[in-house]
């Protein structure tokens, strides 16, 4: 990954109770990290939004990420 790819110089250890394990990739809206749920163990994708997205811009993202995760099927490994 390039330097520019990052948001961050050292990419944080947690974001509130979800542990960063690696950084999977970076997009033109944010990166994106493999965690870990603290309180349940469980393995969770982090998604961090750039800065300079507009509030609009960045309300579509997480709209956008709200339908996709909703279509997934139902799966304990999802839960």
């Amino acid at each position: 990954m390039n330097r520019e790819d990052s948001l961050f110089d050292v990419p944080p250890a947690a974001f509130g109770r979800y542990k960063v394990l690696q950084q999977l990739g970076a997009g033109t809206t944010g990166l994106i990290f493999r965690g870990e749920d603290t309180q349940t163990r469980t393995p969770v994708v982090i998604k961090v939004l750039r800065l300079n997205l507009s509030p609009q811009r960045a309300e579509e993202v997480a709209q956008g990420l709200a339908k996709l995760v909703d279509r997934l099927p139902s799966h304990a490994a999802l839960a």
